[in-house]
């Protein structure tokens, strides 16, 4: 008999555990589904709204930090390809140039002139104008990406932060001036005219991409150069 009612008592356990977990899972069901039909009846954003949030994002903390860096390797990029393309000019032109030279004359001073186009793709190479255009082309999409992530709600703040750290650790050592330059743009781009910009030199903005002015703090105008 006792054995009779432990069986019987270990059934119901059962059936009722049974009813539970399907319970449960009907309500969670239902959660979804609930969840599933407010997303789709919630009016889509219109262009001044998704323009208004994704301005929000790019205005205060990590993605205005993510956006300044990608206009930053912007900037890098497009000094650096422009280094690279002119150097191919100029290998073209010169070897065109020194090619008739040699072949007319043939003379020493021919012979020199050879030389300068072979110089000058060496400078390319080793300066590596290319690639390190194509690796501020990476970081700068990589930048951004994590500031259209923000503006879409698809990372939080504290996960943005950790993944600009990581990203700010793949860098090299930044140019100063360019750096600025990229803050100003982007407060001018989002219209912020009241946080004070960064001061550029003349000189500065000439050698922007030549010196890194390390140190330089770029505080209000006291002086040229």
């Amino acid at each position: 008999p006792n054995l009779g009612k432990r069986a019987a008592m270990a059934d119901a356990d059962t059936t009722e555990t049974r009813a539970d977990t399907e319970t449960k899972a009907d309500a969670a069901t239902s959660a979804e589904a609930a969840a599933a039909k407010a997303r789709a009846d919630a009016p889509a954003a219109t262009g001044a709204e998704a323009g208004s949030r994704a301005q929000e994002v790019i205005a205060y903390g990590a993605g205005f930090n993510a956006t300044h860096s990608a206009l930053y390797h912007k900037h890098r990029e497009g000094f650096l390809a422009a280094c690279h393309r002119w150097l191919m000019f100029m290998v073209i032109l010169s070897s065109s140039a020194s090619v008739a030279a040699f072949i007319d004359n043939g003379t020493n001073k021919a012979k020199l002139l050879a030389l300068i186009p072979a110089a000058l793709g060496a400078l390319d190479i080793a300066m590596g104008f290319s690639q390190r255009a194509r690796d501020h082309a990476l970081l700068s999409q990589r930048f951004s990406h994590v500031a259209a992530e923000l503006a879409e709600g698809a990372l939080d703040t504290n996960t943005a932060d950790a993944v600009l750290y990581r990203l700010w650790g793949e860098e090299a050592p930044t140019f100063g001036a360019v750096n600025a330059l990229a803050y100003n743009q982007l407060l001018d781009s989002v219209g912020d005219q009241k946080t004070p910009h960064r001061h550029v030199t003349w000189c500065q903005r000439r050698l922007r991409h030549l010196i890194r002015f390390e140190g330089a703090g770029f505080a209000p105008p006291n002086g040229d150069c």
